[in-house]
């Protein structure tokens, strides 16, 4: 094996172990913000249940307001109208998505 295949060897197991710790952090990371996201909801829901209103501490202020909104649905909508699914594709768009998803071990 030459110098430049053993270097390139070198380099590959490097880069591989930096990636492997980069993954162990993002997963530990993501473990602590669900964690913490938890914990947060229990107190949001705290305050949700209390109603609407402002609640103030020393550090912050927080306002509760409950809101209406309205929605379509659309499967029946579809179905009502007698759309098929030949004319739907006509007004489909395509949307680049990338995910990471991370599992603890």
């Amino acid at each position: 094996m030459n110098h430049t295949t053993m270097t390139t060897l070198v380099s590959q197991a490097l880069s591989q172990n930096a990636q492997m710790e980069d993954l162990d952090k993002l997963g530990i990371l993501l473990a602590q913000i669900a964690d913490l996201q938890q914990e947060a909801d229990v107190l949001k829901d705290v305050f949700k249940n209390a109603g609407e209103g402002t609640y103030e501490s020393a550090l912050y202020k927080a306002t509760v307001t409950l809101s209406q909104r309205s929605t379509y649905d659309y499967k029946q909508m579809v179905a009502d109208m007698g759309i098929t699914t030949a004319q739907l594709q006509q007004y489909y768009k395509p949307v680049a998505s990338i995910a990471i998803r991370v599992t603890a071990r």
